[in-house]
């Protein structure tokens, strides 16, 4: 198992510098921080090859537009000279400046190889050696990744092909870990806008390398807490991934094993191979359209025909027209002028779309349809008005319900439901109930009506496309697809907008939060049950009738990511117990530096000095790491000697009373004062607590405990050296009465 070294780039542009008309500061530290030697930078940017670059046009009040930086993707360090300038935009050559420089200080292995994470690096590797490969080491691996936050902003071969968690050897790493070190750099670079470029860039490195020194000091901690987290997390993980194995047969597993096995050792070649990890399905509604035998008008309906343009816009004005009957049925009986304008504006459209349907009829060469065809109606109009209080804001536009005539079926139309249905729910219960005054709670109940009215008009759209369907006399597969919408099916509950809580996996939701292969499943489930009817009959994907290669599959994918998933943790419990050894035996590097300094003799006092006090503060470093971390894993192998006689490794005979810790006459000395000072004390202190007022002892008394302690380690350390120190022993006091311990000055 290899472990690469993981780097994550990102740029931020809110780090912007305003155009100065004079700048004639001097830069006093060019190149010794984050940013790089400016004369090398430029240098590079003028022999750079720059392909296929989206380049954003440069300001014409700024003459930088951001930074781009490279920070170790495991804990989020910045590494030193990678932070360098952008002026129009995020360009390919910035990012391989930036990348250059981290190999070059991060001092990468050949054989160990670096990995990429960048938020596009899909695009952004394809031509990197035609750019940068004279730069890079011969043999270099660069594997390339995008992290869980953007990798869902692409399409789904990127998930499959670059995200961590199906790439050997990352472990857990945050490859978006720069988002939240530019969170905290954000509230810094805008006061540097105006300033000079030298100050500037005095100001961002002085906060990088505080976020780095903070880092460290905190890396004891954060390697601790990791290494909790995954132990605890790879039993579960285990126990996840052997529950998913009892259900296929070891055969099945040793060749998803072998396939598995042979795209990761292709995934440098060819990424292509990490599509292993999709699903194997055909179209949604269970048809494979690439096999599907081509009909006779098949040629007629080609993408961009007459006869589907006059189809899709047919749709769009159908669309028109049940908006403008729902619009109408939702007046009442004192209208607003307004309302009664918007309609009859809506109309004026409408009737502009018809000449325009009739034109494209005409073109598509179809007749009108004579009293042969009566399309169905609803028999209740208004059976979704008012669904009830259900989800921020989210458009609600009617999605297209008809497939297309190229054999590519559209997106189902339950789809332009859900974002309306979550949406209102989350604003009545994060706005209107939450509200500080009446005015808000008035203008958030006007956005939940209006989200109601679009849940409506989308589902109404939804009925009527059924309807149609029913009329074509569709097969009853499509069907079990397209079930019946009844008013229960619209109604949104907290497990849907929280799907990954405990237990959420045997709620019963509704039918239209299901994938589109999710009949196959259930082949025997009747069309058209609500979602009452089915949260009774509901049976597990196990079922016997169900699909037997979709079954499979199903458990393919699953078996494949948990075992991805589980071989992660397990890397990241190996790599967290290294990263442990390595940093002890940094801190003892720092440790060794620093007292080579102290041992020069050109040095000046004044800097000794200061040599000595960082070699006592690494060496305490390596010393509470070294403890720690030998009492958090058994694993972990220390690699820190401490200073005593047995240095030489050498085994010598001891005395139990002589255990090196100090026993000298100073120590004896020290520890006898505080005995005999204690003595004086404790005598003085009896005293009061027993002429004191009842009250008053028990707090006392508490107090005296506090020193005792004291007292006893003072004993208990002169006894582990073998000193002989005198203990004195303190009588009770005599009954004093107490108005005589008041005048004679004993009450204190």
């Amino acid at each position: 198992m290899g472990f690469q070294s993981p780097s994550a780039g990102d740029g931020n542009f809110k780090a912007d510098h305003v155009r100065q008309k004079k700048d004639a500061d001097v830069w006093l530290i060019d190149g010794g921080g984050m940013f790089p030697k400016r004369d090398h930078y430029f240098a590079f940017l003028a022999r750079a090859i720059e392909r296929f670059t989206n380049a954003l046009l440069a300001s014409k009040a700024c003459d930088l537009t951001g930074v781009v930086a490279m920070c170790c993707a495991r804990h989020g360090c910045f590494v030193p000279n990678s932070l360098v300038d952008l002026f129009k935009g995020e360009q390919q050559k910035n990012v391989n400046f930036s990348f250059l420089q981290a190999l070059t200080i991060i001092g990468i292995e050949i054989e160990q190889g670096v990995m990429l994470i960048y938020d596009i690096v899909c695009q952004y590797i394809i031509h990197l050696l035609d750019r940068i490969g004279v730069h890079l080491p011969t043999g270099l691996t660069i594997e390339r990744a995008i992290d869980h936050l953007h990798v869902h902003a692409h399409k789904d071969d990127c998930f499959y092909r670059f995200i961590t968690t199906f790439i050997p050897g990352a472990a857990i790493c945050a490859g978006q870990i720069l988002e939240s070190l530019w969170s905290n750099l954000n509230a810094i670079s805008p006061t540097v806008r105006t300033a000079t470029l030298p100050h500037r860039a005095e100001m961002l490195d002085d906060h990088c390398c505080d976020s780095n020194h903070k880092k460290m000091l905190a890396m004891t901690e954060t390697l601790c807490s990791r290494h909790v987290t995954a132990t605890a997390t790879v039993s579960k993980s285990d126990t996840y991934f052997l529950n998913i194995s009892s259900t296929v047969d070891a055969a099945t597993q040793v060749a998803w094993e072998a396939e598995v096995k042979a795209a990761e050792a292709n995934r440098a070649g060819n990424v292509q191979s990490m599509d292993v990890y999709a699903a194997r399905v055909d179209d949604c509604l269970g048809v494979d359209m690439a096999s599907a035998p081509a009909s006779s008008t098949a040629s007629a309906a080609a993408p961009g025909s007459p006869i589907e343009l006059w189809m899709e816009y047919a749709l769009v004005v159908e669309e028109t027209q049940i908006d403008i009957q729902d619009r109408v049925r939702r007046l009442g009986a004192h209208p607003d002028q307004d309302d009664l304008q918007l309609v009859e504006r809506k109309r004026q459209t409408l009737t502009a779309m018809l000449v325009k349907l009739k034109r494209l009829q005409d073109n598509a060469r179809v007749n009108d349809l004579s009293g042969g065809y009566k399309p169905a109606v609803e028999d209740n109009e208004g059976r979704f008005d008012e669904i009830g209080e259900s989800p921020d804001d989210a458009d609600a536009n009617a999605v297209k319900t008809w497939p297309r005539l190229n054999g590519k079926s559209s997106h189902c139309p339950r789809m332009g439901m859900w974002p309306v249905i979550w949406a209102s729910w989350k604003f009545y219960s994060h706005v209107i109930r939450n509200a500080p005054r009446k005015s808000n709670r008035t203008a958030a109940q006007k956005r939940v009506k209006a989200l109601h009215n679009d849940l409506s008009f989308n589902a109404r759209i939804y009925a009527r496309c059924r309807s149609q369907l029913m009329t074509l006399r569709c097969d009853e597969e499509i069907l079990r697809v397209f079930r019946v919408l009844t008013r229960e099916d619209l109604k949104a509950s907290t497990e849907v907008l929280r799907p990954n809580e405990q237990g959420s996996s045997s709620v019963k939701r509704s039918w239209i939060w299901r994938t589109g292969c999710y009949h196959l499943f259930r082949p025997n489930e009747e069309a058209g049950t609500n979602a009452e009817s089915h949260a009774k009959n509901v049976r597990h994907p196990d079922d016997a009738d169900a699909d037997p290669a979709t079954l499979l599959e199903f458990k393919r994918v699953h078996w494949l990511r948990a075992r991805a998933l589980n071989h992660r943790w397990h890397e990241e419990v190996v790599l967290v117990t290294y990263e442990m050894q390595w940093t002890v035996r940094y801190f003892l590097h720092q440790c060794k530096q620093w007292q080579e300094g102290a041992d020069d003799p050109d040095v000046s006092a004044g800097a000794r000095s200061y040599a000595v006090r960082q070699v006592r503060r690494w060496r305490q470093f390596a010393d509470g790491a070294d403890l720690v971390f030998t009492r958090t894993t058994d694993h972990y192998l220390s690699s820190y000697l401490h200073p005593s006689p047995m240095a030489d490794r050498q085994i010598r005979l001891f005395s139990v009373f002589s255990l090196q810790l100090g026993a000298d006459a100073k120590l004896h000395s020290r520890l006898q004062e505080i005995l005999w000072y204690a003595e004086s004390r404790f005598r003085q202190a009896l005293l009061v607590i027993h002429t004191a007022a009842d009250r008053h002892q028990k707090w006392m008394q508490s107090a005296l405990q506090d020193e005792l302690k004291f007292v006893l380690m003072v004993v208990g350390q002169a006894a582990a050296v073998g000193l002989a120190i005198d203990v004195p022993i303190l009588r009770p006091p005599s009954p004093i009465p107490r108005e005589h311990a008041r005048s004679s000055g004993q009450w204190t």
